[in-house]
């Protein structure tokens, strides 16, 4: 992601593009700047933003969002227009903390994975996660707190390494 020559996206936002190039052979007028070829998986987008529909979901109504900070990687913007209205989600990792901002379109309901080290040191909307209306904390699992939300917005912060 961050990589500036290339093939890495630095390179390519440097360069002018606005979507991921179509092609990983270096030339100076053979890509395209429309089709995002590389940046979508079946399920939804993959990568750092990480929107995925759970595999018994009809039309994005049950979503799971789990961002992949990694590396020097410090933010990431990313959403999908499902037929239930844009999912967003977005996050910085900044001294030791994560903030991850999400969007629920109605009619949906989403799987969050917050990276965090500690379940008690998450919170939503600056309230303990335990408290935190909508939210409910599922299990820690592989370094990030796993929590089940409604349509709305959710503001998560947590402390990571």
């Amino acid at each position: 992601m961050n990589q500036r020559t290339f093939p890495g996206w630095g390179y390519m936002l440097e360069n002018g593009a606005t979507t991921l190039w179509e092609h990983w052979e270096f030339s100076d007028d053979t890509y395209s700047t429309i089709t995002p070829c590389s940046a979508r998986s079946a399920n939804g987008f993959t990568g750092a933003g990480r929107h995925q529909c759970r595999a018994d979901a009809v039309g994005f109504d049950r979503i799971i969002l789990r961002p992949q900070p990694a590396g020097d990687l410090e933010w990431v913007k990313a959403s999908h227009d499902s037929v239930h209205g844009k999912i967003v989600s977005e996050w910085q990792k900044k001294d030791r903390q994560f903030k991850l901002h999400i969007r629920v379109p109605v009619g949906a309901v989403a799987t969050v994975f917050v990276p965090a080290e500690d379940g008690a040191k998450i919170t939503e909307g600056g309230r303990p996660i335990e408290r935190a209306e909508g939210v409910r904390l599922l299990r820690m699992e592989n370094g990030s707190a796993v929590v089940a939300v409604g349509s709305g917005e959710y503001n998560f912060a947590s402390a990571v390494r």
